[in-house]
């Protein structure tokens, strides 16, 4: 009995505490709180309810109920100790389980899987909170409660909003002001408890904060009348974006995405010449048809312009010409939007597909050939063992609307590189050459049904000559005979009959790296280029036992007559092409009385046989990947390029060592300079007399824009040993800002070129950097980093570099350019759950302009952003709104490095990263909707549903910004 009565104590003891708590419960929710976007607190119960209670109340911020299928085991219970919870095991666990603490919408989460990686998921919401008059999207703590008004005491649900109580706890908690805010906030506490209960805590500490001239950069966010200019926190962004003092909210003119111009591609700088052979041809109306980056180019010498097929959506590495001269094939890497790589047929008059193929190979598809009747595609993909595959068309047209279906043919090829594929169009045989690699197939008349269609040989290459060791073939062609030219490395030409080798020849000093046979009638003759950097013509005799000779000056006459250039039939390529660069073609092809020549440094040469005088003409020049880089770098990329301030002209720096400047009137290099290290930035002087260029190595370099002399420098490894992310000059031209990846940003004096500041404050690599204009034009520098931050400077002589603590003070200053993706202008470009490395660089444009008939002063821009996804973007300036609409225009294959504005902002020039290439875009007005002229442009709606525009095999990606 004595025990059933110290357990009836006991419970009476619990049920008197039970009620205590509830009451004290029922007081808390009596009081006013701020509204938030949590879920509301339960209705409060009778003193007499047993119900479980969570220890931390149900006040705003409380923990939402478990579903009541779902499991639940309390902290530091057995793993097996899991109950329902409705059951009264589990009942009694949720009594005892603490309430979870309010999650931030800002904190990410890291998900681990087993045997993977952690998982980086985006935020559940874009921003963490709006501008006043948007919800409370964090839980009022009890430091940012002491500090409302009046107002926001008496009227909570209206009076009280997010980004104003975010600063507010900011200033309390983060040590804006620190101490002194802190103090001001005791004393207001004080003079309420010792003489005026009735004073109002904000207003006092507010006070004391001005009498004491501690917060006078703060009063505005304070104390001021525009309730929209409070600070915005968005992802990824990692601070507060200010709006401009005479920011007016939802109904301000800016809060706008409308778009009124889109971009059309005009011209193409690059050819993709340093990987990939048999890269170029012409056509049968003697125009050139090449590729780079996600583009098809068809060139017309005669008007200097270019005709572009859009349908690839990643790199293009092989194209084939049909035998009519009209259709192509090219074949492109796989893509993050289709399984296996695409090889479409088109057109290069209408610039139409006409058939697209998918499905068999991997990874990409090399090598592309069509056999002499056109029906026929050899195709070689880039899988573990190069696998080879036939298609075949009922119509050597390629066109009737039916699709190709699965090859008729497929073999394996080789577990190391193959370089070339042809169809020999005598014999009909494929050919196949590689790392010591040459094999011969064809297809089978009555095949049983279980074996290949395709039957393999390989190439015999056993002579009583001295080289008959098994050697890497780089490249074939065939004579009009239907024997087979094959070019070695060790610069050998070997000739085989069927798979037999009959007879081989020494062409070139190093290795044969491409061959062309002119079998044009009366022409008979064997183009050869080599890593010696000559291109040489033979002639080869009808007796397959004479082996071929060069061709006498007499008979084959090249267009250049230069001394040291033309002997016997051998061209140097050191004498024409670019100084420094390397001199080997990697395509050779011919017509009537000109040869093509695509070069290893991206550059596309034709020379005219029979002509007395006359020099080789320049078709394309562009940066490319360096293969005997001296710091061991293949995968060159494209980051610097910048306008001339006032004329038709760019520069643009690339890892290939050079500097190059181009006239976008003439659509030409006109300017290069070779550098000792990778440039990685560049920007002209506001006069345009002078250029810097940052370099990989942590240095810098100024040179004349006339003559490409060097006017100063600085030194890598010393001050910086990093590369150089971003160089700029003041607007006034009397400092320059040199921006490191190790963090800091230096500040010279362009008058001795001597250091004067030095900006610190950045957590990780500096990215972007903007010199202030207007009232304090080169007085600011504003700067972003890889750790998504926006940090300021005071880059006059008097500040040094110092950074200035209030980002709030400076929300109307004016920029000279917007090239940092974060802040209140540029808030609507990031989409939801993005990376803050996918944009890579944002360009405004320079002069505002205003629509017809549009009251006041011009305060529109265009604003571009470049990004890992190989598109370019036009959005309308400020872009402020969430989800705005952008027009999304493709070329580039890869990353975009870097974009910029012409002068006259009548252009934008973009730049890709392992592609090499330089995309100059046409600003054109538009009032449409839907951009449906030459299909490069896709406009995504508020909604974020994109609508493809009119092209061939033109699609549209993307959620539609933000």
């Amino acid at each position: 009995m004595s025990d059933v009565q110290e357990l009836t104590r006991l419970v009476q003891t619990l049920q008197a505490r039970l009620n205590q708590a509830e009451s004290r419960i029922r007081e808390l929710e009596a009081e006013p709180t701020a509204p938030t976007t949590r879920a509301p607190p339960p209705p409060s119960r009778p003193s007499t309810a047993r119900a479980p209670l969570s220890p931390r109340g149900a006040g705003p911020g409380a923990c939402a109920p478990r579903p009541s299928s779902a499991p639940f085991r309390a902290p530091g219970s057995p793993r097996g100790a899991l109950g329902r919870a409705d059951s009264p095991r589990g009942q009694q666990a949720a009594a005892r389980a603490p309430a979870a603490r309010p999650r931030s919408p800002m904190r990410t989460t890291i998900v681990h899987g087993r045997n993977s990686p952690a998982v980086r998921q985006p935020p559940t919401r874009f921003f963490t909170a709006s501008m006043r008059g948007g919800p409370l999207t964090e839980p009022m703590r009890a430091t940012a409660r002491t500090f409302l008004t009046q107002r926001e005491r008496d009227d909570p649900e209206n009076a009280v909003h997010g980004p104003s109580l975010l600063l507010r706890r900011a200033l309390t908690e983060q040590g804006y002001d620190g101490k002194a805010v802190t103090a001001a906030i005791e004393k207001a506490r004080a003079a309420k408890r010792s003489s005026d209960p009735e004073l109002d805590v904000g207003e006092e500490a507010l006070r004391i904060l001005r009498a004491d001239g501690k917060s006078r950069q703060h009063e505005n966010l304070l104390d001021d009348d525009n309730p929209y200019n409070d600070g915005i926190k968005y992802w990824p962004f990692r601070g507060f974006a200010f709006p401009p003092s005479n920011y007016r909210g939802p109904g301000d003119r800016r809060q706008t995405d409308e778009l009124h111009a889109r971009l059309e591609l005009t011209f193409a700088y690059g050819y993709r010449g340093d990987r990939y052979s048999s890269n170029l041809f012409y056509t049968a109306r003697g125009k050139i048809v090449y590729f780079t980056a996600a583009l098809g180019i068809v060139y017309d010498k005669g008007t200097h312009s270019q005709a572009f097929f859009h349908g690839h959506d990643d790199d293009i590495v092989s194209l084939a010409l049909h035998p009519n001269g009209v259709l192509c094939a090219t074949g492109q890497v796989r893509s993050l939007r289709s399984p296996s790589p695409r090889i479409l047929v088109w057109s290069t008059e209408t610039l139409v597909a006409l058939q697209e193929i998918s499905g068999f190979h991997q990874r990409a598809v090399i090598c592309l050939s069509f056999s002499a009747d056109g029906r026929q595609l050899a195709t070689i993909g880039k899988d573990n063992s190069h696998s080879i595959a036939v298609y075949e068309s009922p119509t050597a047209d390629w066109a009737g609307g039916k699709p190709i279906g699965p090859p008729i043919g497929t073999d394996k090829g080789h577990n190391a590189d193959i370089f070339e594929a042809k169809f020999n169009p005598v014999t009909n045989h494929i050919v196949a050459c590689g790392e010591r690699y040459l094999r011969f197939f064809g297809l089978k008349e009555n095949p049983s049904p279980t074996e290949s269609r395709i039957w393999a040989k390989k190439g015999i290459l056993k002579t009583a000559a001295k080289r008959d060791a098994q050697t890497d073939i780089l490249c074939l062609t065939f004579g009009p005979d239907g024997a087979t030219y094959a070019g070695t490395l060790g610069g050998d030409v070997y000739v085989f009959h069927e798979q037999q080798l009959t007879r081989l020849f020494a062409a070139h000093r190093e290795a044969v790296t491409a061959l062309w046979f002119d079998t044009a009638p009366g022409v008979n003759r064997l183009f050869s280029s080599g890593l010696d950097g000559l291109v040489k013509a033979w002639e080869v005799p009808d007796d397959p036992h004479v082996p071929p000779r060069t061709a006498s000056s007499g008979r084959l006459r090249w267009a250049t007559q230069i001394d040291g250039v033309m002997h016997d039939g051998v061209i140097d390529l050191l004498a024409w092409v670019t100084p420094g660069l390397e001199a080997a073609a990697h395509a050779l092809h011919t017509s009537d009385r000109s040869v093509l020549v695509g070069t290893v440094s991206n550059e596309i040469y034709e020379l005219e046989m029979g002509t007395a005088d006359g020099s080789p003409m320049c078709i394309m020049q562009g940066h490319f990947n360096r293969r005997k880089a001296a710091d061991g770098a293949h995968n060159c990329e494209l980051d610097g390029i910048a306008a001339h301030p006032s004329a038709p002209e760019i520069a643009t720096c690339s890892d290939d060592r050079t500097l190059r400047v181009w006239d976008l009137a003439l659509k030409q290099q006109i300017k290069i300079r070779m550098l000792k290290f990778a440039g990685k930035s560049c920007a002209y002087s506001p006069d345009g007399k002078l250029i810097a260029v940052g370099l990989a190595n942590g240095g810098w370099l100024v040179v004349d824009a006339e003559e490409l002399e060097t006017r100063a420098f600085g030194k890598g490894g010393v001050l910086r040993r990093e590369e150089i992310s971003d160089i700029k000059f003041s607007p006034c031209g009397s400092k320059l800002a040199v921006a490191s990846h190790d963090n800091f940003i230096d500040l010279y004096d362009t008058a001795t070129w001597e250091r004067y500041g030095e900006c610190r404050g950045h957590s990780s690599y500096v990215t972007h950097i903007d010199w202030s204009a207007g009232d304090r034009q080169s007085e600011l520098i504003q700067s972003t980093c890889g750790a998504y931050e926006l940090l300021y400077f005071d880059a006059t002589k008097k500040g040094r570099g110092k950074q200035v603590p209030y980002a709030s003070a400076l929300k109307d200053v004016v920029w000279a350019s917007q090239s940092c993706p974060f802040g209140w202008p540029v808030m609507g470009i990031w989409p939801e759950g993005c990376d803050g490395t996918d944009i890579n660089a944002l360009a405004r444009s320079n002069k505002p302009y205003r629509l017809p008939g549009e009251p006041g002063e011009p305060w529109r821009y265009h604003l571009v952003s470049a990004d890992d996804f190989g598109t370019v973007r036009l959005f309308h300036y400020p872009c402020i709104k969430r989800r705005a609409k952008y027009r999304e225009h493709r070329g580039h294959s890869s990353h975009v490095t870097n974009v910029c504005w012409t002068f006259d902002d009548m252009y934008v020039l973009s730049t890709g990263g392992g592609e090499n290439s330089i995309l100059q875009w046409a600003l054109v007005p538009t009032e449409s909707a839907v951009d449906a002229r030459r299909g490069n442009a896709t406009i995504v709606p508020a909604n974020g549903h994109a609508r493809a525009a009119a092209r061939p095999g033109g699609r549209a990606f993307g959620n539609g910004g933000v």
